[in-house]
């Protein structure tokens, strides 16, 4: 199995089979596009290959350091290509997932440097995601390189957040721009007051700090108004769409909004028509 997965994932690498595909991250209220996140997808792998699974090997073998560096300028380059097709303030952004193998690998900082001079974009329209395991190693070479990006400009997200165990400790001494709340606490919140308290905890600490945070894993109208009601802005997941390849999401952005667009009736314009 592990070895079969191995070699399987060399393969793909040599020709190139992984590719960022790309989930759209809206706006609470309004369902408006405001970003993307790069999703690694392995295309032609059978089922059972997901990133669940290629995602850990590619780690354990550093296959992950040149899959990553791909990513992340293909993710540049498309989102410079997007942002023109839709000029208006505020520009789109990126969401790209850093592993600890490379944050704390050799030259991290400047590829992120060479992928932002390639695209031409505003270094604050890329948001690095970086989970929070990283920190809660304590590894001291990982907060150096993020104070590295952060010179940079980049925003910094910390990915799955409130799933690890000391985080609000050392939330204050870290880098940061905003929190991705992990999908864990969204699933809860129709059922459990209590996971609804945790969640407005995070989110009134968050503002507290001036940190952005971003919901995953949003997947019914429901969770939506919740969320939205506690304080949230901005959010992704099914409820929005699933992740896409790069050739759909000039067809997301002509619509410019996601269904479910703001239910409450405009009178003057109406909201643009979601994407059929």
């Amino acid at each position: 199995g592990r070895l079969k997965l191995e070699t399987l994932l060399r393969g793909a690498c040599e020709r190139d089979e992984l590719e960022p595909w790309y989930q759209a991250q809206v706006d609470i209220r309004s369902g408006r596009i405001t970003g993307f996140e790069a999703l690694l997808r392995w295309t032609g792998a059978g089922p059972g290959y997901g990133p669940g699974a290629f995602v850990p090997m590619a780690e354990e073998t550093g296959l992950i350091l040149g899959i990553g560096e791909r990513c992340l300028r293909r993710a540049c380059l498309a989102l410079a290509h997007w942002q023109a097709l839709r000029p208006q303030d505020p520009p789109l952004s990126m969401a790209v997932n850093v592993s600890g193998h490379q944050l704390l690998g050799d030259g991290f900082v400047r590829i992120v440097e060479e992928a932002l001079a390639e695209s031409g974009i505003e270094p604050t329209s890329l948001h690095l995601e970086i989970t929070e395991s990283v920190f809660l190693e304590g590894a001291r070479p990982a907060v150096t390189t993020l104070h590295q990006l952060k010179g940079l400009g980049v925003k910094l997200m910390m990915d799955d957040f409130g799933t690890g165990f000391s985080s609000l400790a050392y939330l204050h001494k870290l880098p940061l721009d905003g929190l991705k709340l992990d999908r864990s606490f969204v699933t809860s919140l129709e059922t459990d007051l209590q996971f609804r308290a945790i969640v407005k905890g995070i989110l009134d600490l968050a503002t507290a700090m001036g940190l952005d945070v971003v919901a995953e894993g949003v997947e019914n109208e429901q969770q939506r108004k919740i969320l939205r009601r506690l304080g949230c802005e901005s959010c992704q997941g099914f409820l929005f769409g699933q992740a896409v390849p790069l050739v759909e999401v000039p067809k997301l952005l002509e619509g410019g909004f996601l269904p479910p667009a703001d239910p409450t009736p405009r009178r003057s314009g109406g909201a643009a028509t979601p994407p059929g």
